[in-house]
């Protein structure tokens, strides 16, 4: 084992190193999410959005009490989401009372502390991708898009599966620690699913790209192993009830704020179908004849999408072919992301705090774009929740709006993803 010295050591080499001049931004994002957290934690009972929270407490709760997730209670997430519900109702308990006020409180400074967490991290990651910038003015684009996302960022639990993103991208790219990685995208996966549309971006990038397969192996490895681990204990003592939050997701309907489901509100004003709003399954959902058959199209678009684009990366990484940049495993991986959110039957606003870890990384016509996005998204919900129950023109408008904008930004960074990858070679033309 390392003394602790030389581990320090490690650290301190491995770190850029904080130059004010280059990255006063990323202090400047610090304070603006310090104001954001302080903001919602004096009027935490008065933000006008529906409490998760409250959800994340009643599972807590049940199990502190003894009950046993997917055994005793169903769970609509997977079994690594429970350590992000359990410990402010741990510390709750360590600093006094267990209640519902001092429970979103703890909460909201979790998500806080894993924001700045991210936030450090994509520094890292952006200072090795990026080294010769004189002003680290990327990091603006992390600090500015949390800012407007951050009511769902202190009330939802995305950003730690979003956190364990950056982490494992931190310790693949940065310390060099495949198995580690690895591990870390394997929990971020067995706490949101998401993450593991990334693994093949990854593997092949490193067994392909950078033709270090033993690099790619372990990285795999690490990945199986960590989500294993993590599920298996509920595996063994909940089976089948476990697959519920499985058959939970593909039960629900079209939420009304998918991309599917303006296509069914556009089709409904021009008298395509029928439409009405159902609550269930925790969202407002569309009922139309269309939606069926839009539910499953949206698997099968988002299936054989990701599928296209992982035989499109094996193609372009081909043996002999050309050298990669810096910064194209993160492009990549936004757009394995980005198609997962975009495809989805359900697209609820806190969907867009997974694209926040490569932000950093795009083009700054990407940036305003996703900024806006953001922004129309944080109107809709919950300013206009009212309104989109009853299918109001307003606010059916501004989430048709947010999601043309979502298509746009998805089509900007393919555009930008084929231009840095130089294939086909009509793009790389343009480009040279």
């Amino acid at each position: 084992m390392q003394p602790y010295s030389e581990v320090r050591g490690q650290i301190r080499s491995l770190s850029p190193g904080y130059n004010f001049r280059r990255d006063w931004m990323a202090l400047a994002s610090v304070g603006v999410l310090t104001i954001a957290f302080l903001v919602f934690t004096i009027g935490h009972s008065v933000m006008p959005t529906p409490d998760d929270v409250d959800l994340y407490y009643q599972y807590a709760n049940k199990i502190l009490g003894g009950s046993v997730p997917y055994h005793n209670f169903n769970l609509e997430y997977p079994p690594f989401a429970l350590p992000f519900f359990i410990f402010p109702a741990i510390f709750s308990n360590s600093v006094g009372a267990f209640s519902p006020t001092r429970y979103i409180l703890l909460f909201q400074a979790q998500s806080y502390l894993l924001t700045l967490g991210t936030l450090y991290l994509v520094w890292n990651l952006l200072c090795k991708v990026y080294p010769s910038l004189k002003t680290n003015w990327r990091i603006f684009y992390f600090g500015f898009s949390s800012l407007l996302i951050c009511l769902y960022i202190f009330r939802r639990f995305d950003v730690a599966a979003t956190f364990l993103v950056a982490l494992a991208f931190y310790l693949l790219f940065i310390w060099q620690k495949p198995g580690w990685g690895g591990a870390m995208l394997g929990l971020a996966a067995a706490a949101k699913l998401y993450p593991a549309v990334l693994l093949p971006v990854l593997l092949i990038y490193f067994w392909r790209g950078k033709g270090d397969r033993e690099f790619a192996l372990r990285t795999g490895v690490g990945f199986f192993m960590a989500g294993g681990i993590s599920t298996l204990p509920f595996v063994l003592s909940s089976f089948p009830g476990i697959l519920e939050f499985l058959k939970y997701h593909s039960e629900r309907g079209v939420q009304i704020e998918s991309v599917f489901a303006s296509i069914i509100w556009v089709g409904s004003t021009l008298g395509l179908t029928n439409v009405a709003s159902s609550v269930d399954h925790g969202s407002i959902n569309f009922a139309s004849t269309w939606g069926s058959t839009l539910a499953s199209l949206s698997t099968l678009l988002t299936v054989g999408g990701l599928l296209a684009f992982y035989g499109y990366l094996w193609w372009i990484t081909r043996a002999g072919g050309r050298r990669l940049r810096s910064d194209w495993v993160f492009q990549a991986s936004t757009i394995a992301v980005f198609w997962f959110i975009i495809m989805n039957k359900v697209l609820s606003p806190q969907y867009l705090i997974w694209l926040l870890p490569f932000v950093v990384f795009w083009r700054g016509s990407q940036a305003l774009v996703y900024f806006a996005a953001l922004l129309l998204s944080f109107i809709a919900f919950p300013f206009m929740v009212l309104g989109v129950k009853a299918l109001d023109w307003q606010p059916m408008v501004v989430i048709l709006a947010r999601n043309v904008l979502l298509i746009i930004l998805f089509v900007l960074t393919i555009r930008s993803f084929i231009r840095i990858s130089g294939f086909p070679p009509i793009l790389r033309k343009q480009t040279e």
